[in-house]
């Protein structure tokens, strides 16, 4: 594979999270936990992205079972 597919996956991992909801910023900074932000090698950062968008959909469902088990056992008060 040459740099620009290992980029062009990338940019779908990143816009797949931005579909999802996930705000640029917070992809970029969950990217930079996985990434060094000097680190110039295009599939490194095609992995990064797919941990990102791992990650952060993760703890977006991880977050919406909490809420949910919140207000679920609020309903039974």
């Amino acid at each position: 594979m040459t740099d620009k597919n290992f980029l062009d996956i990338y940019d779908m991992w990143r816009r797949k999270a931005v579909n999802k909801g996930i705000k640029l910023n917070d992809f970029r900074s969950q990217y930079n936990q996985f990434v060094e932000p000097n680190n110039k090698c295009a599939m490194t950062a095609a992995i990064g992205a797919k941990l990102t968008y791992t990650a952060l959909i993760k703890n977006k469902k991880d977050e919406f079972n909490k809420v949910n088990k919140e207000v679920t056992s609020l309903n039974y008060l």
